[in-house]
């Protein structure tokens, strides 16, 4: 597999492949994902739930595997929780900042504040300070809280820098 691959927005039909994909994760990278242990039941319940009509949930891979990567933007209000894994054998490619990059492309526009993710992600911090993104520093941990909207209060409020090879959302 290329992890070159086309990246996409996945609908209801693709559950199976986020399935799959959170499935192949070890224990580790599950806490890593979730912030804490995850059974498979737990996950199945998780997948179950997704609501693939009003989050963003984009992968990359073929479309006949489970996903190389997988984010999952979860929407309430003006903001979204973002959950995202790389399968081990594709990280340091560059697949979680290329999700990421879309993720807050496409926060900021569909008119969401704030895009919130798990502080202690391993990849998290790495990804916002090499875009040059800034955090809200007061937000309540365990979450990374990242301003997206441009009717974000100063100075606080980031730039973007745009992506040399835009994700189709």
């Amino acid at each position: 597999m290329n992890p070159q691959s086309a990246s996409l927005r996945l609908g209801g039909d693709a559950r199976l492949r986020v399935l799959a994909h959170l499935l192949a994760l070890n224990p580790a990278e599950r806490v890593s994902r979730f912030n804490a242990p995850q059974s498979d039941t737990s996950i199945r319940a998780y997948v179950a739930r997704v609501d693939f009509a009003r989050d963003l949930v984009l992968a990359i891979g073929p479309a006949e595997h489970p996903p190389l990567a997988l984010a999952h933007l979860g929407i309430a209000g003006n903001s979204g929780e973002l959950g995202f894994s790389v399968l081990a054998p594709w990280r340091g490619a560059g697949l979680a900042t290329r999700l990421f990059e879309a993720v807050v492309a496409w926060a900021e526009g569909n008119g969401l504040e704030r895009v919130l993710c798990i502080e202690g992600h391993p990849a998290a911090r790495r990804i916002v300070a090499r875009l040059g993104l800034r955090k809200l520093q007061r937000f309540e941990p365990p979450r990374l809280t990242v301003l997206v909207s441009p009717a974000a209060p100063s100075p606080t409020t980031l730039r973007t820098r745009a992506s040399p090879n835009p994700i189709p959302c």
